[in-house]
């Protein structure tokens, strides 16, 4: 026991030095069906929580009608809009890198310090930004068309596949295909949906700001630990009980069953049969 307690805690301190460089990543907010599969590589994901500390390599996927707000050191917020895939590739604040491959986010990002950089990558293009009120959106219709736009504050570099630069002004966006140079950059259309929603934020980050409490990286790794092992047991307890429910015999029925009712009761006992013979 104790061999395996030196093994964790090693580990868990070999991982502080480069967690101690990352942000504090955190989901803050959760509606409707969202997925957090962790860098660890449990393909089946974990429901996502709130003020779940977040790593690089852990990917996040919206359902229908749901969205996920993530909250950088408590500064900075992004949110993820239904039926999104997110992956924070590289959550270093030297080399911010998170990946788009589905869906749309929205942003507000304070100006970053010296040395700080973020940029968001889709299949076709990468914006860079350096703190501005932005959004991100892959074409439902065709994931090789991705839009970027700028909302009332900042600036946004756009690059395409070839590597040729736009630069997004207030109030502006820009369509990049893939194969094609990016567009000219043109007043902001699809965006403006999103306008009240992205000023809304401000009221969002005053109020994280007042209940934001930093955590060390060495606690913010325990943290995780503890909430992806209290899901995951909760997964597991919740296929036990569907396993159970159902194996369990249905009592409902009346005796007194017709020949074609008895004939279908015979049908589904077997198959119930075999499904336990099966496990």
């Amino acid at each position: 026991m104790r061999s395996i307690l030196s093994v964790f805690l090693l580990g868990l301190l070999c991982a502080q030095e480069p967690a101690a460089q990352e942000w504090d990543a955190r989901i803050t907010d959760v509606r409707g069906e969202v997925t957090v599969l962790p860098a660890d590589g449990d393909a089946q994901g974990v429901e996502a929580e709130k003020d779940m500390p977040l790593a690089s390599g852990d990917r996040i996927a919206t359902g229908t009608d749901a969205g996920a707000e993530i909250s950088l050191e408590g500064d900075h917020v992004i949110y993820l809009r239904a039926n999104s895939d997110f992956t924070l590739q590289s959550a270093r604040h030297s080399d911010s890198i998170f990946n788009l491959t589905l869906g749309s986010l929205l942003a507000k990002l304070q100006k970053l310090g010296e040395g700080r950089q973020l940029k968001v990558r889709t299949p076709t293009a990468v914006a860079a930004v350096r703190g501005t009120e932005f959004g991100v959106e892959i074409s439902p219709e065709n994931p090789d068309e991705t839009y970027v736009g700028v909302f009332d504050e900042g600036k946004v570099a756009v690059s395409d596949e070839s590597g040729h630069e736009e630069i997004l002004g207030s109030n502006q966006e820009i369509q990049v295909l893939r194969g094609q140079r990016a567009a000219m950059p043109y007043q902001l259309k699809r965006f403006v949906r999103h306008r009240r929603f992205v000023r809304s934020l401000d009221r969002r980050m005053l109020a994280l700001r007042k209940t934001w409490k930093p955590l060390p990286a060495a606690q913010r790794l325990e943290r995780r630990l503890e909430i992806l092992q209290r899901l995951r047991q909760r997964r597991q307890e919740l296929r036990q009980k569907m396993r159970e429910k159902r194996n369990r015999p249905d009592k409902r029925r009346p005796a007194d069953l017709r020949p074609d009712q008895k004939k279908m009761e015979k049908f589904r006992e077997e198959i119930r049969k075999r499904r336990r013979q099966g496990q």
